[in-house]
């Protein structure tokens, strides 16, 4: 009876001792999941005066620590209208010709404000050419807790109907001649006589590591509301000579930002 008890104390003990190991282990994992809050090293900003200066810091900033990084370029064209129907049922084709992209890898060294779209390269943006700019550090969950994102989320609105002059200065501008001969790819379908933009929707958005207060994505919007007078070819030559307005977009996304500078090698003697 001795020897039954010994073993079966022996068995409980050996199962108390797996199972405090076990409670520890699955304590150290949850203290591990708590993670402390990130401390930011600038204050998040608030309001739009304050947006703007903090956004102008930053991109100054960027240009010293020359990052690599990756650039997007895209177009996009939605809400077409027109008076004649059939040239409107047709607009999935048309906007094919108006769509377009590319993309281009930036090496560490280079300046963010030379591959920024417009003259100024986004910098010192004009508050009175600002709508609205707001600048958020939202809360990321995940299966133990919540906690604050490693970003800053900031969205910058520019007033409608930009003057040319503050569209070349911040956002850059394509050559009328330019996107004349672009449409020149559709000349089965029509030809695109002339046309006039109002630019309004225009937006640049920011990513900003709230540690260090390096930019870590960027989001740059043109957008344009186009009135467009075109004379229609081959299948639609029935519709003569129409007017359309669509709306218009030009996207440039900066993304996968390296700002680790790459290490010098020694030269072999």
């Amino acid at each position: 009876m001795k020897s039954v008890f010994k073993k079966l104390s022996a068995f409980l003990l050996i199962f108390a001792l797996i199972f405090s190991l076990a409670s520890c282990s699955l304590t150290d994992a949850g203290n591990d999941e708590t993670t402390t809050e990130l401390q930011a090293l600038s204050p998040l900003p608030d309001g739009k005066e304050a947006v703007l200066s903090y956004v102008n810091k930053i991109l100054a900033a960027a240009d010293k620590g020359t990052p690599a990084f990756n650039i997007n370029i895209s177009t996009d064209a939605s809400d077409f209208e027109c008076e004649n129907e059939l040239v409107k049922s047709a607009f999935k084709t048309i906007k094919g010709y108006m769509v377009k992209g590319d993309s281009e890898t930036v090496d560490y060294g280079s300046k963010l404000s030379e591959k920024l779209p417009g003259n100024k390269g986004i910098a010192s943006i004009d508050p009175a050419i600002v709508k609205s700019a707001t600048a958020e550090w939202p809360d990321v969950e995940n299966a133990m807790n919540v906690k604050k994102a490693n970003d800053y989320d900031i969205v910058i609105e520019f007033n409608d109907n930009l003057s040319v002059e503050d569209v070349l200065k911040y956002f850059g501008m394509t050559d009328k001649t330019e996107v004349l001969k672009e449409f020149e790819k559709s000349s089965d379908y029509f030809k695109l006589n002339d046309y006039s933009a109002e630019y309004t929707g225009c937006k640049l958005e920011l990513k900003v590591n709230v540690q260090t207060d390096e930019v870590n994505w960027i989001k740059v919007t043109r957008a344009s509301v186009v009135n467009a007078s075109a004379t229609c070819l081959g299948a639609f030559e029935s519709a003569g000579d129409v007017n359309a307005t669509f709306n218009f977009y030009k996207i440039y996304e900066f993304k996968d930002f390296d700002w680790n500078a790459p290490k010098e090698t020694e030269p072999t003697k």
